[in-house]
């Protein structure tokens, strides 16, 4: 197995059968696999004794040590290594799948859940990686990344393939795309959502996050791969010059695009509109809440017909989607107030979810309560914050996951970029101020809690504990 590695330095018997490889040493077996590799919290190197001790037959590492009674393979880069281990290891599955792949920053979890709906609504067996969960035929599992681990991956989609799947559908995070974890990621289809700002703290700049997405794009290369890129968004000729392989342009604005939606109705739930692509015009019914939607409409569309699928498979998949966890996701509440929970922890992202709230709310007040995390993108916090305040009528800021900043100092960052024209309220404990803001609500009033979404945990200082905007929503309003 360990052939497939280009540059390996190997001392001892490389012909032991290996059971399986993980790169955790609490998960190692006898005749297991240990990748070690460095990290940003812990070093792998230093758990090598502990792996020893659990039985492992094989260490995979970037330093030598001492220990004469296993094989030690030395490579440049382990992380590298584990890629291409796992994907020779599980015998290259995505070789013998279907695989599409969406990135950008707001909108990938809606658009995978959209192509998945339009291809189940063809084959009825879709796989799904992405932030909410991995959904593999039977098995479903809680996701702990958007992009797993390479070796997760591999692990996944071997299941899918033993599951008798063939269409994959997943999410890609810059993070994933810049540590590798896609490398070995055969890719027929690959859909480009949108670039703003997020992910300062890992990337450094706009560029080197931009050069990031733009890996997914040089990963399909020749005729029969396709790229699906936003003609609306800034960076769309920089992605087009990434492109090695055929492509499809979609836009909201734009009447040269493959793909647009024109004759936009607000309907009592979501909107009515016409889907125009390259295999026909259908009239779509969207029941999601969010105009923003609509632009995730059009890249999910995209993927799915590079992928095969046809215009009134489309529709039918479209029009079967109701609510997609934590994006816009009406609570139930029995009052005479509408609340809502989304994801939204970006600047361009709030902005989009607030002004379709406003929306909604019409002649009424939108009642805003977010958050910023903490030890992420510290300036895009005042920017959070003004995209909030262009349409909150009342304002709760509060704690998001502070993890090991101070929570006030996170608030006086955002608070920077609030309007002193709106009703503002801090409150640093996230219950209370869901609780207050509730307590705001009137009668046609909206209510929007963003920042957490599907989230059922809260990260201060290193603790993670249960938190779950949506019971806390209900039990406020039962009490």
């Amino acid at each position: 197995m360990i052939q497939i590695l280009p540059k390996k330095e190997v001392f001892g018997d490389a012909e032991r059968n290996i059971a399986k490889i993980e790169y955790d040493s609490r998960l190692i077996k006898p005749e297991d696999m240990f990748v070690a590799m460095p990290g940003s919290i812990a070093d792998g190197h230093d758990y090598i004794d502990d792996a020893i001790k659990a039985g492992a037959v094989c260490i995979v590492c970037e330093k030598d040590f001492e220990n004469n009674e296993v094989c030690k393979v030395i490579v440049p880069d382990s992380r590298h290594a584990l890629s291409l281990l796992a994907a020779k290891f599980y015998n290259f599955p995505s070789r013998k799948l279907k695989v599409a792949g969406i990135t950008g920053t707001n909108g990938k979890t809606t658009t995978v859940y959209m192509v998945k709906s339009i291809f189940d609504e063809r084959l009825k067996r879709t796989g799904l990686i992405g932030t909410i969960e991995y959904l593999a035929g039977q098995y479903q599992f809680t996701a702990f990344n958007t992009t797993p681990e390479s070796l997760h991956i591999e692990r996944l989609l071997s299941v899918m393939q033993a599951e008798r799947i063939r269409n994959v559908v997943m999410e890609v995070s810059s993070h994933g795309l810049k540590t590798g974890r896609v490398r070995m990621i055969d890719f027929n289809v690959v859909g480009f959502t949108n670039l703003t700002q997020d992910h300062l703290d890992f990337h450094g700049t706009m560029e080197e996050y931009r050069e990031a997405k733009a890996i997914l794009i040089d990963k399909v290369k020749g005729k029969d791969k396709w790229a699906v890129l936003n003609m609306d968004d800034p960076n769309y000729d920089f992605f087009l010059s990434r492109a090695e392989c055929s492509y499809l342009a979609y836009s909201m604005e734009n009447p040269k695009a493959d793909l647009r939606i024109t004759d936009v109705e607000k309907a009592d739930v979501g909107y009515k509109f016409k889907l125009i692509t390259p295999l026909g015009t259908e009239d779509v019914h969207l029941k999601l809440p969010g105009r923003y939607n609509l632009n995730n409409v059009l890249c999910a569309a995209g993927v799915a017909m590079a992928s095969g699928v046809d215009a009134g498979t489309v529709k039918l998949g479209l029009e079967a989607m109701r609510f997609v966890p934590g994006r816009m996701e009406k609570i139930d509440t029995g009052r005479e107030f509408n609340v809502y929970v989304d994801f939204a922890h970006t600047p361009d992202a709030l902005g989009h979810v607030m002004k379709s709230a406003k929306e909604i709310a019409g002649d009424k007040r939108l009642i805003a309560v977010f958050g910023c995390g903490g030890d992420r993108d510290k300036e895009k916090r005042p920017l959070m914050s003004k995209a909030v305040s262009e349409h909150a009528d009342i304002i709760f800021l509060t704690s998001d996951n502070p993890r090991t900043e101070n929570p006030e100092a996170i608030i006086n960052d955002a608070k920077a970029g609030l309007n002193n024209s709106r009703e503002t309220h801090v409150v640093l404990d996230r219950k209370e101020a869901i609780t207050e803001a509730l307590g705001k609500a009137s009668e046609g009033d909206v209510v929007v809690i963003a920042g957490k979404g599907h989230e059922n945990y809260q990260v201060i200082g290193e603790e993670k504990t249960h938190f779950d905007d949506r019971e806390v929503i209900r039990e406020v309003l039962k009490g």
